[in-house]
């Protein structure tokens, strides 16, 4: 037993250290919690005949406390997680059951798997405070008897724990679990165990508890609803309102007014006439510079003619009209000689 205590000792200062590491790792809910359990006993099978640890005639016997276990506890999501606890229980003959007396001891250590039950089964739509937990999985156990004998036993081990939310940190529980041995060979009295019953055994207790949630985070996985705390939904919500706003905002600078292609805060010319090419500011394609776009101009407007199709009149500069009439002269000279 003193093996057995320090191991979970051990254990638990382990648990409590690595919590803590582990609420620094942004991880959204701890994952660790201690349970501390203590109700009764009942032995099923086998008893000689003559022995039992409860009146038979009796469909409730309280045999006062004599089962105690403790355990850590690790949750690898919100719905599934590990246990290792160990357990003791003391079987004797309940006070006026009519058995002959016997007193006899279990030491047990398990290892088990665990379903959120609540999670899965969607417990958090009407309440925030019940949950449901399964565990189940294998165990080993050293059976004593008075006079020194005893023998190793191990099996399965199945049950079913309601919860009660009793602050972040800490929860009341209740626990029913079934332990089942495959190869007991003494009955739960300390006998020998018939042939008939020989290898099997069976025993259940009932408990009450607390969890003791570890690490630094707002919840526990078992009370982890996927949500987040009042303050990160107003930060959300500010959020949304804000990347709304710059939505509305990019929106209103993509308007394209004249529909050429240019959104209009590039747009130096968010007029243009719909379907004539326009160039990288939005402005219109116009070769000869007479503010009609070429694809409106016949020809593009290298007939010399403008958009209406009136010919249009040339300017000459004067050393343009100097030299048409050096070549007048010049032509009249020759036609004389």
């Amino acid at each position: 037993m003193i093996k057995i205590t320090a191991t979970i000792t051990a254990i638990l200062i382990t648990t409590v250290l690595t919590a803590q590491k582990d609420s620094l790792q942004g991880k959204p809910f701890n994952r660790w919690s201690v349970e501390i359990n203590a109700g009764q006993n009942k032995a099923l099978k086998p008893f000689t005949d003559g022995y039992y640890s409860a009146n038979p005639d009796k469909y409730f016997n309280f045999t006062g406390v004599n089962h105690f276990d403790a355990g850590v506890r690790y949750m690898l999501s919100d719905r599934f997680g590990l246990k290792l606890d160990a357990g003791y229980d003391l079987i004797e003959n309940q006070k006026g059951s009519g058995s002959l007396p016997f007193s006899t001891k279990s030491y047990r250590a398990g290892f088990q798997g665990v379903v959120n039950v609540g999670h899965i089964l969607n417990f958090e739509s009407f309440t925030k405070r019940f949950g449901l937990l399964t565990h189940g999985g294998v165990q080993v156990s050293r059976f004593v008897v008075d006079g020194g004998r005893h023998e190793d036993n191990g099996g399965f081990m199945l049950g079913l724990t309601p919860q009660f939310r009793l602050a972040r940190w800490c929860a009341l529980t209740g626990d029913f679990t079934y332990l089942g041995n495959v190869r007991q060979h003494l009955t739960w009295d300390g006998q020998l165990s018939p042939a008939e019953n020989n290898l099997t055994g069976g025993m259940v207790h009932t408990s009450l508890g607390l969890t003791f949630y570890l690490g630094g985070k707002d919840s526990h996985a078992d009370w982890y609803f996927g949500g987040a705390s009042k303050a990160s939904i107003q930060q959300v919500t500010e959020l949304t309102r804000e990347n709304k706003k710059r939505l509305d905002d990019f929106e209103k600078l993509m308007d394209d007014t004249d529909r050429d292609g240019v959104p209009d805060y590039l747009d130096a010319q968010n007029n243009t006439p719909n379907g004539v090419k326009v160039d990288a500011k939005g402005r219109y394609i116009d070769a000869n510079g007479n503010g009609t776009p070429d694809e409106l101009e016949p020809r593009n407007g290298r007939d010399g003619r403008s958009a209406e199709g009136v010919l249009q009149t040339v300017t000459a500069t004067p050393s343009q009209m100097q030299c048409a009439s050096s070549w007048r002269v010049a032509t009249s000279t020759f036609s004389i000689m």
